[in-house]
Formats: structure tokens, C-alpha cells, sequence
């Protein structure tokens, strides 16, 4: 349901689908691709493509952190949309190599929680 993947808790359960099949070896092919693609322009475009519309996931879950009515700083929402996607990349890195950071979507729930507050610390808002 589309509730289930709104938000933080929404987007730990996307990215713990990544460490499991068929989604595991599909990470595990886009990885290898991202290190290709600095020799090809098209790979490059695509691989592009395919990045915006994470970071556009990422600042819309970092925009329903926020309570309704409120208006944060702009910088501030895509700082936090940046350390969130800097986060779950490193995530599931962990999950390419086997060797998973986290096993949980509550516990990665928590977390993705921690670095968008802890940004929103650091820069005073």
C-alpha cells in the first residue's frame, strides 16, 4: 500500500528490499555500472536519470519529516535530502557486499530519522 512506503518509515522499506532478491542483484548490477559509466556518456545519462529521481524521493520524505503548515529553509530540506541519500547509498553498499549495516526497516527507520534531525541540528533549524 502506498501508505506503507510514505515518508521515513517508507523509504527504510524500499531500501531494505535491497537485501533481498531480486533487488539485491540488481543494486549489485547498478553499482558496477556507476563505475562504468564515467567512460560513457549515455550509461552517464541514464544512471543521471535514475539519481534525480532518487533525490527527488529523498526531499519529499525529508518534506513529510516536517509537520504540515511548516515552511523550512530550502537549503536546509536539501541538506537533509543530500546526508539521507549519502546515508542509504552507504546502506546498501553494505548490502552489495554482504555484509548488511542494518537487518531492519524499523532500526534504519530510526536512523534515516537521526541524520535528518541531526542535520537540522547542525544548522540550527
Amino acid at each position: 500500500q502506498s501508505t506503507q512506503l510514505a515518508g521515513t518509515a517508507g523509504l527504510a522499506r524500499i531500501v531494505m528490499y535491497v537485501n533481498s532478491e531480486p533487488w539485491l542483484t540488481r543494486a549489485k548490477a547498478r553499482y558496477e555500472l556507476v563505475l562504468l559509466a564515467g567512460r560513457d556518456p549515455e550509461l552517464t545519462a541514464i544512471l543521471s536519470e535514475s539519481a534525480e529521481r532518487l533525490h527527488a524521493l529523498a526531499r519529499q520524505v525529508v518534506t513529510q519529516w516536517y509537520p504540515a503548515g511548516s515552511t523550512p529553509d530550502p537549503a536546509l530540506i536539501e541538506d537533509q535530502a543530500v546526508a539521507t541519500l549519502a546515508f542509504i547509498n552507504g546502506v546498501m553498499l553494505t548490502f552489495v557486499a554482504g555484509q548488511p549495516a542494518v537487518d531492519d526497516a524499523e532500526r534504519l527507520d530510526r536512523l534515516i530519522r537521526g541524520v535528518i534531525a541531526g542535520v537540522a541540528e547542525v544548522r540550527g533549524g
